[in-house]
């Protein structure tokens, strides 16, 4: 993604994290990004557009967050559970709350399965590495739980991540 591009991303980014999608349109791309009217409707032309790069944009801060978490390949199933549990706490904390929010926006109006589908396949074969017995079903029953931890602390006042039982329920999960 050019410079550019990635700008008004990340500015599509916070008019729909500010304002949900209602509040998503070129104009306010522009302003959000401080670049001149048009330049936003040059690099995404129509407002499907916008929002798909906005799904995108988020699809790349997962994938940067599991890139760093991943740098050290975990090599046992308690470095996966804890693994899981740090992308938990990064995903409802900061920022990244914010942009979970975003994707949970998203969902209603986006179809997200590729971007989920990348991450699946990527923890299936992080699973497949320390030797789960079905990294497939494995990776599916972790991240249903995930989503479901993520959702609840997003949506649910005063609810957090606790670190201790997001690791003990992903090791539980993933030893079935």
């Amino acid at each position: 993604m050019s410079d550019r591009r990635h700008q008004i991303a990340e500015a599509a980014l916070r008019v729909v994290a500010g304002g949900g999608l209602r509040a998503l349109t070129h104009r306010a791309v522009d302003a959000e990004a401080g670049v001149p009217v048009g330049s936003a409707s040059n690099c995404f032309r129509t407002r499907e557009a916008l929002v798909t790069a906005v799904a995108d944009r988020l699809a790349e801060l997962d994938r940067a967050e599991a890139d760093r978490l991943t740098a050290a390949p975990p090599q046992t199933l308690e470095q996966v559970a804890e693994l899981i549990a740090s992308f938990a706490r990064w995903q409802t904390s900061g920022a990244a709350a914010e942009a979970t929010r975003v994707r949970l926006e998203l969902a209603t109006h986006l179809d997200l399965s590729r971007q989920h589908q990348r991450l699946l396949d990527d923890f299936t074969a992080v699973l497949a590495g320390v030797g789960v017995a079905d990294p497939p079903a494995a990776a599916r029953r972790a991240a249903d739980y995930l989503d479901g931890v993520v959702l609840h602390a997003v949506t649910i006042p005063d609810r957090t991540v606790d670190q201790a039982e997001v690791r003990a329920a992903a090791y539980a999960l993933l030893s079935m």
